[in-house]
């Protein structure tokens, strides 16, 4: 009689332990597909978002990335010079984006996430980029002479340079920066929304 329970017992362990098998693998392809089908639903919304911009009284879309005009610009903790300054950028052509306007004001974000408010008149609507500059400044990027990255290599721009965008168009930018003109991939700048074109 044991030999028989413990042999009843094999039997359903084996059974069980298959069940869980096949039970698992189902769940590990659901929760796949379902990255997957997310991942792509998030690129999708990010682009919704870019075509449902509100528009602010301006005429423009908020948000948008305009970049500084001169070498020094106040940024001030609100949309006044009654306001403190609370840092200053000292970098001509930054890419700074527009998160809100009041009256002649712009609430702004800059690549460290930091806001503040700038007057509308130290902006301009060039659009620049930063490159990558969360990445270490010896792990350079390549600019290729044109969108594919088994083109020539025109440049290798270092993290934190600023240049010139002229177009993209979701996945490549068309960059100059330092005297250099090419293209590289839309996620390796600072500056233009992941599936923006233009």
């Amino acid at each position: 009689m044991r030999a028989l329970f413990s042999l009843q017992g094999t039997y359903r362990l084996v059974i069980f332990l298959v069940a869980a098998v096949i039970v698992g693998g189902a769940v590990f392809m659901i929760i796949s597909s379902r990255a997957s089908l997310w991942a792509n639903e998030d690129q999708a919304t990010q682009l919704a978002a870019l075509d449902k911009r509100a528009t602010a009284k301006s005429g423009k879309p908020i948000p948008r990335f305009v970049s500084l005009k001169k070498d020094r610009v106040n940024v001030r903790r609100g949309p006044s010079k009654d306001y403190q300054v609370a840092w200053v950028f000292v970098r001509k052509n930054l890419p700074i984006e527009i998160i809100a306007e009041f009256e002649r004001w712009r609430r702004i974000r800059d690549n460290d996430g930091a806001e503040g408010w700038v007057f509308h008149a130290l902006l301009a609507d060039e659009r620049t980029g930063l490159i990558t500059p969360w990445r270490p400044k010896e792990d350079t990027v390549k600019l290729y002479k044109a969108k594919d990255q088994t083109n020539k290599v025109v440049a290798l721009v270092q993290p934190g340079a600023i240049g010139k965008i002229t177009s993209c168009d979701g996945k490549w930018c068309d960059f100059s920066s330092q005297g250099y003109t090419g293209w590289l991939p839309q996620k390796m700048l600072w500056g233009v929304y992941p599936g923006e074109s233009f």
